[in-house]
């Protein structure tokens, strides 16, 4: 099979849960099938090029408002075009490049698959593009993905609140969940000290909601590990806190982080299934996250980790204090997550993206 993978870009030009997710795809995809990455770059990097099993073609990408879509979609078609014979379906990640997708199929008769990767990209707070890249996705796609149960449900029921009767009826049968796939390593032996938050530094991953919380909580240091546009913002914040800024780590470093972690932490406003609540799971990693997206299909409050309300900084405060001090909690959580995220296995997934496109495909 000639598999198209189309995403923003690959690491390690952009380290982000839906690039490492399509990377990881592709090279066990690879192992197999022809795999073939259409992405957009900005540096001065080969055109082509081949690793890991998979191949790469890359286009420029112009960041200029007003004229970075209308150039991405020219390009994306372009490319798509030039390498028709060598995909006989096409994996879209996000709605944008689910739209790309879209047009594609329209205009080359080439199977696509959308896999939505937060709930930003359906909830009536996220971007308007979105909004609109995501009804012609939605409609024309042969098939949507998304990471959870939950998420299934949210985009049907926004849907129905759009009065969308006719695409609910449509998508309700070309719907279905294929999770995010991790690596299930040796469980740690020990437990850290410290809290642990990984992720971008942008509003909507709530980083200040758990920096405020800080102030309450005594005698624990917080480890924030990413990079982002709010780094500078968020610093200015943590003036007289045991708080200390990382930066962007390589993907070969986050285990190293979790193994100072007494407790992740994920404050989001907005997510989808992220990739590194699996990954403090499978090293038996506490988790403490906000109920959005499809988080609480696999942190289920008291059991697999603990719940706060997104934007609450009394609910995380307690959430945090609770698992400080209990350290039976903290051991009932760890064992239980371990169990729960086996279920996450990258074998699961390649098996289900495998079935999904020979069904597809014929």
């Amino acid at each position: 099979m000639k598999i198209g993978i189309l995403v923003s870009s690959l690491p390690p030009e952009i380290i982000g849960g839906a690039e490492l997710q399509a990377e990881k795809l592709g090279r066990l995809l690879g192992k197999k099938h022809r795999v073939l990455f259409l992405i957009r770059s900005k540096h001065n990097l080969p055109r082509e090029e081949k690793r890991h099993g998979y191949h790469i073609k890359r286009r420029r990408f112009i960041g200029f408002p007003g004229l970075c879509m209308g150039f991405n979609l020219f390009s994306s078609l372009r490319d798509i075009y030039r390498n028709r014979s060598d995909i006989d379906v096409l994996i879209c990640y996000n709605v944008e490049n689910g739209l790309i997708g879209a047009l594609a199929k329209g205009l080359f008769h080439i199977p696509t698959i959308l896999f939505i990767q937060g709930e930003e990209e359906y909830v009536p707070g996220g971007p308007w593009r979105n909004r609109i890249y995501g009804f012609i996705a939605l409609k024309f796609s042969d098939s949507i993905l998304v990471q959870t149960e939950t998420m299934r449900k949210d985009i049907l029921e926004e849907l129905r609140r759009r009065r969308i009767s006719s695409l609910v009826t449509d998508i309700m049968l070309k719907i279905q969940v294929v999770p995010n796939g991790v690596e299930i390593r040796e469980r740690r032996d020990f437990e850290g000290e410290k809290l642990v938050y990984m992720g971008r530094l942008t509003r909507e991953k709530g980083v200040e909601y758990l920096i405020s919380a800080m102030r309450l909580v005594r005698d624990v240091d917080l480890l924030i590990v990413g990079g982002g546009p709010d780094r500078r913002r968020l610093e200015e914040m943590t003036a007289g806190l045991r708080v200390k800024f990382i930066g962007m780590v390589s993907p070969e470093k986050v285990y190293d982080y979790l193994e100072q972690a007494k407790i992740l932490i994920l404050p989001s406003l907005y997510e989808g299934l992220p990739n590194v609540i699996l990954e403090a799971m499978s090293v038996g990693v506490p988790v403490i996250a906000t109920r959005v997206g499809g988080i609480p299909d696999v942190v289920k409050d008291g059991q697999t980790g603990l719940l706060v309300e997104p934007g609450s900084v009394d609910e995380l405060t307690r959430g945090i204090k609770k698992l400080i001090e209990d350290d039976n909690l903290r051991k009932k959580l760890a064992n239980n997550s371990f169990e729960e995220v086996k279920k996450y296995t990258w074998d699961h997934v390649v098996e289900k993206f495998e079935n999904l496109i020979e069904r597809i495909v014929k």
